[in-house]
């Protein structure tokens, strides 16, 4: 599963796309994911549900519906997506071994 460029048709995660099954509680791991994988919040440019990384904030992360977006880049999407962005790993095995591997998969509250 690779992030998802804005605007494509392969079902790009939006800020009104629901979660795909399969994918129950992780939308829960989405803030400690971004801060492992992005460092610090931009405690200026962050809101209470929407975390902004980076000088200018190119990278929102929506605490409440799970998701995250670059918008320097273009891409978006899911923890999952967010895993393939930034780690590099686009099968789902391998990402949730790394989630496991750096102590957040139990984190994840099933549902």
């Amino acid at each position: 599963m690779a992030a998802r460029q804005a605007g494509s048709e392969d079902g790009v995660m939006s800020a009104s796309t629901q979660i795909p099954p399969g994918s129950h509680g992780l939308t829960s791991l989405i803030g400690p994911l971004a801060r492992h994988l992005l460092g610090e919040p931009n405690v200026s440019l962050s809101k209470d549900t929407v975390l902004r990384f980076g000088t200018h904030g190119s990278v929102a992360v929506d605490l409440d519906k799970g998701v995250w977006h670059n918008h320097e880049a273009g891409i978006g999407g899911g923890v999952l997506d967010l895993i393939a962005f930034k780690v590099g790993l686009t099968e789902r095995s391998g990402q949730m071994a790394w989630l496991e591997k750096q102590g957040l998969r139990e984190n994840i509250a099933l549902s």
